[in-house]
């Protein structure tokens, strides 16, 4: 829920890496399959409901009391599209898993603004718009900002895990 709410124009969006660095080290750490799905869906949710919190007004405007409801199904399903991916990584790469996460959220943000069903909203990278950082979008557009806030929760999550394990 943090995170969606420095998504917010706000000068704390630059924090966006400190809840993903948490979301980063609990994948890290936990049981690979239910475990991390369980993380990451509880994670994705709450960031959607607060990031998507005008969606249930605007769906009513557009489709009526239907329209509402509609965003009953919508946000579980945009929680879907992080948590099955952020799962297959923790799966897939196991003790590694804290190397990979930031490779796999560009992956899974290309892949979802693909297609008829295309869903680019809510982007890590998209924390970094209102900062001096943003220029780095004319190199590497959403998905460098992407990689280098995720690249620095996965390095404050490694960090947190180490200052855990030499204390």
């Amino acid at each position: 829920m943090m995170l969606g709410l420095m998504f917010l124009p706000s000068p704390l969006a630059v924090l966006a890496p400190l809840p993903l660095a948490m979301l980063h080290h609990r994948l890290a750490h936990s049981t690979a399959g239910w475990g991390a799905f369980r993380h990451a869906f509880a994670f994705a949710l709450a960031f959607f409901g607060v990031h998507l919190a005008w969606l249930p007004i605007s769906m009513a405007a557009v489709l009526g009391p239907l329209g509402g409801l509609l965003t009953v199904l919508v946000l579980p399903a945009a929680a879907l599209t992080w948590a099955v991916p952020l799962t297959l990584t923790r799966v897939a790469f196991g003790p590694r898993t804290l190397l990979a996460l930031p490779l796999a959220w560009v992956l899974l943000e290309a892949l979802r603004t693909q297609g008829p069903l295309a869903f680019p909203w809510g982007a890590p990278g998209y924390a970094l718009i209102q900062t001096p950082l943003a220029q780095l979008a004319s190199i590497g557009g959403a998905a460098l900002l992407t990689l280098l806030v995720t690249g620095t929760a996965s390095v404050l999550a490694g960090l947190g895990a180490a200052v855990l394990l030499f204390s």
